[in-house]
C-alpha cells in the first residue's frame, strides 16, 4: 500500500463514523446527507471531535488500523445505545449514561418485534467490512515515543477545551452553531444537533455551580424568614405507604366522546388532585428524586439524573427524616436494583432495605412486566412483619412501555377504535394495564382495612405514558405538535389518590409539583414539619406548578420562565437545595443535626 493511503484513510474515517452515529437517528443515508448539507458547520464540528478521539486512540495504541477499528466500535456502540434509549425512554444518550449503558441493553428483550433491527445490522455489516479491508491492506506504523506523546498532549488538550467550551474561547465557536436545547423533547435537540454535538453540549452540566451569595449567613437569613408551618402532631405515627405507579394516567381523557363510569374507580374515589411531573414518557428516577427529597429538577442542569450523579452518600430526604421519627424504611421495585443506580441512591436517601427483581422468586407477570399484585404482597408482608411504624416506598413496573398490540392477549380491552390502527392498539394495551392496576389498588386497600394499625396510602402516577401520536390524534394537545403552555401542563399532570384508616380528613390539593409531595405526606401523617418542608409549603402556595418547562402560580397563570415576583423566592429555593444536596448543609447544622 502506498504511503499516502494510510493518512488518507485516517482523514476520511471520521466521515464514516458520522454516518454510523447518525443513521439510527435519521433512518436513511439520504437524510444524513441532507442534515449535513443543511448544517455544514455541524459536520465540521462533529468531524473535529471524532477525529480528535481517533487521534488520541492512535497515540495510545500506535497502530493505524486498531485505532480506526476501536474508534468505529466505540461510536457505533454509543449510537446503538442511543437508538434503543430513544425508542424505550424517549431520551438520548447523555454523558452520565455511559456508566449505566447496561440498563438500556437489559430492556432490549421487551422491544422484540417493535424495533426494526435491520438498521443496526446494516451498521454492523458496514463496520465489519471496513475492519476487514483495513486489516488486509494496512500495516503497523509505529511512531516514536516523542511523537506519540506530542499527539496525545495536543489531542487531549483540544478535547478538554471543546468539552469545557462554556468557559473558554471555544464557546464563541459553539455559539455560532446555535445548538438546540429543547428540554421537553430531547428528540428535537438530537435531530437538530446530531448525536455527538448533543452529547458534548451536556458534558459541562456534570458539575453544579455554587449559587450566588451562598454562605452560612445567607442560609441562616433564609431560615429566619421562613413562615414555620405548625402541623397537627399526634402520637399515631401511622404506617406510610407511597406507591408510585408506573405511567398511571387517566386515559379516559383521550377516549373519543367518553362519558361513562370510570375505568379506574378506586383512584377516582380517593383522588385529591394532580401531581405535576418533571418528566414526560420516562425518566422515572427523576420523579422519585423530587418526591422523596423535596428538591426540584428545575434547579439542576437540564438532563440531569440525580440518582446517577449526586446520590453516593447520605442525602437529607424523607426516608432519612422518617428514620429520625422512629420509622423503619423500605423500598420495593419490581425491576433490576441497579437500574437508575437505585442500589446506591436508596441507601443514601435513607432506606433500611431495598427489595428488587433479583430478590423475587418466580414472580407472576402481567404482560411484559411483573404484576402489580406482587407489589401488593411485598407491601402487606412488610406491614404485618415489621414492629416499628413502617415507611414503604413502592415503585411498580407493570405499565411500562412499549404498549405493543397483543401484550395482554385475550385480556386486552377494546377502548379506542376511531384513531389510526397503531394509536388504537397502544391505547387499548395501555388502558388494559391501568384498569388492572386500579383493581390491584382496590384489593390492597381492602386488605389494609383489616389491618389493626393506622395506615396512610399515597398513590400517584410518575408520568404520562409515551403513546407516540395518540395525544395529537385525540386532540388532547395540538394536533400539529405546536404545544402551548397549557398543552405542556397537560402532558405532565397525573392523578394522586390518598387513603387512610385513622379518620384523617384529606382535603383537595389541586395540582402541585412532585417536589412538594414530601411536606404533604408529613402533614397527612400528622408528624412534625421540618423547616425545609415549611419553606416548600410556602413556595407551593405561591407557585404550585414548578418544572423546567411550565410553571403555574396560585391563580392558575402559566409561565415558561419564573415570573419576576417569584425570583427572590426561587433563589432561596436554589440556595437551600444546593446547601442540602451539594453544599455544607448549614441548614442541618442550624437545626442541630450533623452527618
Amino acid at each position: 500500500m502506498k504511503k499516502w493511503v494510510q493518512p488518507l484513510l485516517f482523514l476520511l474515517f471520521p466521515f464514516l463514523t458520522i454516518l454510523i452515529v447518525e443513521l439510527p437517528i435519521r433512518l436513511s443515508v439520504i437524510e444524513v446527507v441532507n442534515w449535513g448539507l443543511e448544517k455544514p458547520l455541524y459536520i465540521v464540528a462533529t468531524y473535529l471531535i471524532i477525529f480528535l478521539v481517533q487521534s488520541l486512540l492512535f497515540a495510545l495504541i500506535n497502530n493505524y488500523y486498531l485505532s480506526l477499528i476501536i474508534n468505529q466500535i466505540v461510536f457505533g456502540l454509543v449510537a446503538v445505545a442511543n437508538y434503543y434509549k430513544m425508542m424505550f425512554l424517549n431520551d438520548p444518550i447523555l454523558p452520565w449514561d455511559l456508566v449505566f449503558v447496561k440498563q438500556i441493553f437489559d430492556l432490549l428483550p421487551n422491544l422484540k418485534g417493535v424495533i426494526p433491527l435491520n438498521l443496526i445490522l446494516f451498521t454492523g455489516v458496514i463496520i465489519l467490512l471496513v475492519i476487514a479491508v483495513v486489516i488486509k491492506y494496512t500495516k503497523f506504523n509505529v511512531l516514536s515515543l516523542r511523537r506519540r506523546v506530542s499527539v496525545f498532549v495536543i489531542t487531549f488538550g483540544m478535547l478538554i477545551i471543546i468539552v469545557s467550551y462554556p468557559s473558554n474561547f471555544f464557546s464563541k465557536i459553539m455559539a455560532e452553531l446555535e445548538l438546540s436545547d429543547v428540554a421537553w423533547d430531547y428528540k428535537i435537540s438530537l435531530d437538530h444537533n446530531g448525536l455527538v454535538l448533543n452529547f458534548v453540549s451536556k458534558i459541562n452540566e456534570l458539575s453544579i455551580p455554587t449559587p450566588e451569595n451562598y454562605s452560612k449567613k445567607e442560609v441562616s437569613d433564609i431560615v429566619d424568614s421562613i413562615e414555620v408551618r405548625e402541623t397537627v402532631e399526634s402520637d399515631i405515627q401511622p404506617n406510610i405507604v407511597v406507591i408510585m405507579s408506573e405511567a398511571f394516567w387517566e386515559f379516559e381523557k383521550i377516549l373519543p366522546n367518553y362519558d361513562g363510569e370510570s375505568y379506574y374507580p378506586t383512584v377516582t374515589k380517593y383522588k385529591v388532585g394532580n401531581i405535576v411531573s418533571p418528566t414526560y414518557g420516562g425518566g422515572t428516577s427523576n420523579v422519585e428524586f423530587e418526591a422523596l427529597t423535596g428538591y426540584s429538577n428545575s434547579l439542576l442542569p437540564d438532563g440531569s439524573v440525580p440518582y446517577q450523579q449526586y446520590m453516593s452518600t447520605y442525602v437529607p430526604a424523607l426516608p432519612n427524616l422518617l428514620k429520625e421519627y422512629g420509622y423503619e424504611t423500605s423500598a420495593f421495585h419490581t425491576y433490576h436494583k441497579y437500574f437508575w443506580n437505585r442500589m446506591v441512591a436508596y441507601p443514601a436517601l435513607g432506606f433500611d432495605q431495598f427489595i428488587g427483581l433479583e430478590d423475587l422468586e418466580s414472580p407472576n407477570y402481567y404482560g411484559a412486566f411483573i404484576d402489580d399484585r406482587v407489589v401488593n404482597d411485598m407491601i402487606l408482608n412488610q406491614l404485618t412483619e415489621g414492629e416499628q411504624p413502617q415507611f414503604v416506598f413502592a415503585v411498580t413496573m407493570q405499565n411500562h412501555g412499549m404498549y405493543v398490540d397483543g401484550r395482554y392477549g385475550s385480556d386486552t380491552m377494546q377502548l379506542a377504535t376511531e384513531y389510526s390502527e397503531n394509536t388504537n392498539n397502544m391505547i387499548n394495551t395501555y388502558g388494559t394495564g391501568v384498569v388492572h392496576s386500579d383493581k390491584v389498588l382496590k384489593d390492597l386497600l381492602e386488605e389494609l382495612e383489616t389491618l389493626d394499625e393506622p395506615t396512610l396510602v399515597v398513590f400517584f402516577g410518575d408520568h404520562l405514558p409515551y403513546l407516540e401520536n395518540a395525544y395529537n390524534e385525540a386532540g388532547f394537545v395540538d394536533k400539529d405538535g405546536n404545544y402551548d403552555l397549557e398543552d405542556q401542563l397537560k402532558l405532565k399532570e397525573t392523578p394522586i389518590a390518598v387513603w387512610n384508616n385513622y379518620d384523617k380528613d384529606i382535603n383537595e390539593v389541586g395540582s402541585f409539583s412532585t417536589s412538594f409531595l414530601a411536606p404533604y405526606i408529613v402533614e397527612w401523617a400528622e408528624l412534625k414539619m421540618p423547616t425545609y418542608y415549611s419553606f416548600l409549603q410556602n413556595f407551593r402556595e405561591n407557585m404550585p406548578g414548578y418544572t423546567s418547562i411550565v410553571k403555574s402560580d396560585a391563580n392558575g397563570e402559566l409561565y415558561s420562565q419564573t415570573p419576576e415576583q417569584m425570583l427572590e423566592l426561587e433563589q432561596q429555593y436554589r440556595i437551600l437545595q444546593y446547601d442540602l444536596l451539594h453544599g455544607n448543609r448549614y441548614l442541618e447544622e442550624l437545626e442541630g443535626k450533623s452527618k
